[in-house]
């Protein structure tokens, strides 16, 4: 029995040291798997699976998989920096501060702050080098990708309510950014715009009318009703949406297969609330 609990002892200690290096092993472990029991559930459906499915329906040939996996974790790569900072060196400034990690994980965090950062950075360096070699321009290609530390920066440095405004722009960034990477930069308007209306314009919105510190933007209020009603909120959202890209598709503006996005989301909010109510 020792033995045993000395074995996971070992394996959750290296899990610890590990994904600090690692893109997205640090979120699954701080962000997925604490939200809930189902957090990576949660995560491949919000996340993984509809910006993959949006990458599809840009119509690359051929289409590769490795590419777009390469995509997120490019992303993860650079955004698990704010994650990192957050919870390790703004928890030190704050009063009642968010505990994501272990005091001994925070321990080896301390230890080892310089390798983590300096391996973060090369490896962001190796995958600007490789999407530089697949012909993206480095002068949009280096502000994109390196622009989410300064910005994640400035979101972990305020508690106010600009907060809760950044929020939208990481958001575009974890689901535009793939996109972007994926496709060139090859700047397919409607299908991006898409991307940000399905999932960060929405959240972003709902998060504006939940109330923080006895209050909450009265605009998001306009649009959710109270936040109590957000889940109908969203499932209006998506039936709009899905009626708009249809609209767009009959002007033959947008490809009707964009439509599999906004219904997608729509099936998904109601599994969840369902999911949610059973639990």
């Amino acid at each position: 029995m020792d033995k045993v609990n000395s074995a996971k002892e070992m394996g959750s200690s290296y899990v610890g040291v590990l994904m600090f290096y690692v893109p997205v092993l640090y979120a699954i472990r701080t962000r997925f798997l604490k939200r809930t029991k189902l957090g990576i559930f949660f995560w491949f459906a919000e996340y993984l699976f509809p910006v993959l499915l949006s990458l599809l329906l840009a119509n690359i040939e051929p289409i590769s998989i490795f590419q777009m996996l390469l995509s997120v974790v490019c992303v993860y790569c650079f955004y698990e920096i704010g994650y990192i900072q957050n919870d390790c060196e703004t928890i030190k400034k704050e009063e009642n501060p968010t505990l994501r990690l272990s005091e001994d994980e925070l321990k080896i965090y301390e230890r080892n702050k310089c390798n983590i950062y300096m391996t973060r950075g090369v490896l962001g360096i190796l995958f600007s080098m490789y999407y530089i070699q697949q012909g993206i321009p480095i002068c949009i290609l280096l502000p994109v990708l390196w622009g989410i530390i300064p910005l994640y920066l400035l979101y972990n440095s305020m508690r106010n309510r600009l907060n809760q405004y950044l929020v939208l722009f990481l958001m575009i960034y974890r689901y535009g950014v793939p996109f972007l990477l994926y496709t060139h930069f090859s700047w397919n308007c409607y299908l991006l715009l898409l991307i940000i209306i399905s999932y960060p314009i929405p959240t972003f919105i709902q998060i504006c009318a939940k109330e923080k510190r006895g209050r909450c933007e009265k605009w998001a209020l306009f649009f959710v009703g109270s936040y109590n009603k957000r889940e109908l909120f969203r499932l209006k959202f998506y039936l709009l949406l899905i009626v708009g890209v249809g609209v767009l598709a009959f002007l033959n503006q947008v490809h009707l297969y964009y439509v599999i996005l906004p219904i997608y989301f729509f099936l998904f909010r109601i599994g969840s609330y369902s999911m949610r109510k059973i639990l």
